[in-house]
């Protein structure tokens, strides 16, 4: 799974990396499966990721554990918007 991860949350990409995820710079034009960002860092979503054929599920690490974060990417499930 390839998991785009802004470039400040370091913990989360050494994690992620830890565990066997493919890591990316969301800069990069590579197709991701996931984006984990944060909005109190960058100020809020103004990041465009490019996603698989599948889409792209989008994280936000100020508000989910790293356990919820590793849930969500293994399982490809994630509490809806509305």
């Amino acid at each position: 799974m390839v998991v785009a991860v802004d470039k400040e949350l370091k913990a989360v990409r050494n994690q992620l990396l830890k565990m066997g995820y493919e890591v990316i710079d969301p800069e990069e034009n590579v197709a991701a499966d996931a984006y984990i960002y944060s909005a109190k860092i960058n100020g809020g979503f103004n990041n465009l990721v490019k996603a698989n054929n599948d889409g792209c599920l989008i994280i936000n690490a100020d508000i989910n554990s790293m356990d919820k974060i590793l849930y969500t990417l293994s399982n490809r499930i994630y509490t809806p918007l509305f």
